[in-house]
């Protein structure tokens, strides 16, 4: 009896084991301050709505994600994204947009992050509507 195939169905079975480690699905907490955004009266909390938009799966300009406000006495909104496989190693291009009225209005420039698939849970830091570090 050959005993090839086996060996050879064990080893396709290792590989996609191995592969399915290094490259599982990444998942990231966006979150964002609006609290100068409500006191200068651009955002009101119970008609208007912050979005994460950007240009990796799942986020795109036209399938953005509305960010929730667990906490209402803290306005800060978070987001969990869940990347695919396919998006590690990529750079991500991403910015947080307030729609207000229909209306929406974008950060002045994207932010960046490059997605490693094998950071579990990452959470950014807390960021400030249209605030950068310099």
């Amino acid at each position: 009896m050959n005993k090839l195939p086996y060996k050879l169905l064990f080893l396709i079975g290792c590989f996609l084991m191995i592969a399915q480690t290094s490259y599982s699905q990444q998942q990231i907490l966006f979150a964002i301050d609006m609290q100068q955004e409500i006191a200068s009266g651009e955002f009101q909390p119970a008609d208007d709505a912050v979005y994460l938009t950007g240009n990796q799966a799942p986020l795109s300009d036209i399938n953005s994600i509305k960010m929730e406000d667990s906490s209402p006495v803290d306005s800060i909104y978070v987001a969990n994204v869940d990347f695919p496989p396919s998006a590690n190693g990529q750079t991500l291009k991403y910015n947080f947009v307030i729609v207000k009225d229909g209306d929406r209005k974008q950060e002045d420039r994207p932010r960046v992050l490059k997605i490693q698939g094998n950071q579990a849970n990452r959470r950014l830091d807390l960021a400030y509507f249209n605030s950068f570090a310099q």
